[in-house]
């Protein structure tokens, strides 16, 4: 695993990023009748879901403007 900047198949339905700075590592783990398309909607779900609870905690809005 030389490449830590992006996601890389660990097996088969397991997608793995490191992090060296902050020691994370972070794997998700996709059913093994997903296909390729659907792992996609799932982590566009989760980077959506990311990016509005960390907007919430914060106060801005969910546009992604300060108040």
């Amino acid at each position: 695993m030389a490449r830590t900047d992006r996601y890389i198949r660990e097996e088969e339905n397991v997608l793995r990023k490191e992090n060296r700075e902050t020691n994370y590592t972070i794997r998700l783990h996709f059913a093994k009748e997903n296909k390729d398309d659907e792992i996609i909607e799932e982590i566009q779900k989760l980077l959506t879901e990311t990016y509005i609870r960390s907007v919430t905690d914060k106060g801005g809005s969910h546009d992604g403007s300060d108040r």
